[in-house]
């Protein structure tokens, strides 16, 4: 086998090679390719061209593989060769703009939030810049931003304290101001490069603001594409009362097989998941809410997950879970379980246990109250196994909206 090379990429690039052999034998033989073990990311390798395609992991954080390519022959014993394929793998650099707060209630309540979306990688910030139109901001040294992470920018320290309270990590203040119609935002590195950029307004699809502002624009998926206007809501800037999950919310969700891992972890990597908004169904009869994302009818149980993202965790808050399901179901809130439906509160539940209450028509079910433990200052996921009642029921439903209320910041 032909040796292979050293390669260096960074998370989430797709490699693709084609491995090489020669067998001297005659007559000739034929030769199959094959990897050893398992490998993060699941390679795909063509065993008789040799080509491979991986698409590293997305959120691995710096690491380094040593991949093991195989080759065989069809003799009788077969023989075989080997060689390694060795990857350095660097972490992608993926802080970026969350949240916007441009027309405050209170004077000096604007700020500017980042996220950090990974769940492995801390980032140094110090000495990146915050530029907008007419706003500049450099980090100050030692300003780093821990995985799942936030850090809001502020226009004056003491006013975002006074409407906001001590919770939210914040820094500044900034130079200059926020445009209240729209601005051009950049994230820009130490060496002139964006690292990320949105350009909002108050029109051209954007939500549309209050005429007495108080409300903040904040992404609804914090691993998506944050320059498209419709990746983007309105909340109220204290974090509460608000729903930061509502039953057409977008959900990553998977209809065919069972997951592998920890599935209901908030690290879970569920990027290889198919997505839509809710509510997603098999169903002919009427329903609460749109009918929106189709699923594929066949399994006993569905996996769905979705994030959203909280700047702090109002202390004393409740949160609300209402549901439309059909026919059961398991919440959990980063990675705890949050709550049942049709399922007794000490059964084990398994991709193939069934739903233990058969609903002909999906309601809306709630809303049952928890206290805000699980909820944590960042990215947040709340994950959900479906299941269906019976091997040979023809429907499926699941939609869910999570309420905060009350509780300081």
């Amino acid at each position: 086998m032909a040796p292979l090379p050293s390669l260096t990429r960074l998370e989430g690039d797709l490699i693709e090679w084609v491995a090489s052999a020669t067998d001297l034998d005659l007559p000739s033989q034929a030769l199959f390719y094959s990897i050893d073990g398992s490998v993060p990311g699941n390679p795909l390798l063509d065993p008789v061209t040799g080509a491979l395609r991986w698409k590293l992991p997305e959120d691995s954080g710096a690491t380094n593989y040593a991949v093991v390519l195989r080759v065989s022959d069809d003799a009788v014993p077969p023989l075989s060769a080997s060689q390694i394929l060795r990857v350095e793998v660097a972490a992608r650099f993926r802080v970026a703009i969350s949240e916007i707060m441009h027309r405050p209630a209170a004077s000096g309540g604007a700020y500017v939030e980042l996220l950090n979306p990974s769940s492995v990688t801390a980032w140094d910030l110090s000495g990146l810049q915050l530029v907008g139109r007419a706003l500049t901001f450099t980090m100050p040294p030692g300003t780093t931003l821990s995985p799942r992470g936030v850090l809001c920018i502020a226009a004056d320290l003491a006013g975002f304290r006074s409407a906001y309270g001590d919770a939210p990590r914040a820094t500044g203040p900034w130079t200059g101001t926020l445009g209240a119609a729209g601005d051009d935002l950049r994230l820009v590195a130490t060496n002139g490069d964006f690292l990320d950029r949105v350009m909002f307004t108050t029109g051209a699809h954007w939500p549309e603001q209050p005429p007495g502002g108080g409300e903040a624009l904040q992404t609804i998926d914090p691993f998506g594409d944050n320059s498209r206007a419709g990746n983007w809501i309105l909340i109220p800037a204290s974090q509460g009362p608000f729903q930061p999950v509502t039953y057409t919310s977008v959900w990553r969700f998977l209809d065919s097989g069972a997951p592998l891992g920890n599935w209901f972890a908030a690290d879970y990597d569920d990027r290889g998941w198919k997505s839509g908004g809710g509510l997603l169904y098999w169903e002919e009869s009427a329903l609460p809410a749109p009918k929106t994302t189709a699923l594929t009818l066949g399994q006993l149980s569905y996996y769905v997950r979705t994030s959203f993202v909280l700047s702090a965790v109002p202390t004393g808050a409740t949160l609300f879970l209402s549901h439309i399901i059909d026919d059961g179901a398991v919440f959990y809130l980063n990675g705890a379980e949050l709550a049942r439906f049709n399922f007794g509160l000490t059964s084990v539940v398994t991709p193939t246990t069934l739903a233990e209450v058969t609903v002909d028509n999906a309601a809306v079910v709630g809303p049952v109250s928890r206290t805000s433990n699980l909820l944590r200052p960042g990215i947040n996921v709340l994950a959900a196994e479906v299941h269906q009642s019976s091997a040979g029921s023809t429907d499926i439903v699941f939609g869910a909206q999570v309420e905060l209320v009350g509780g300081t910041l």
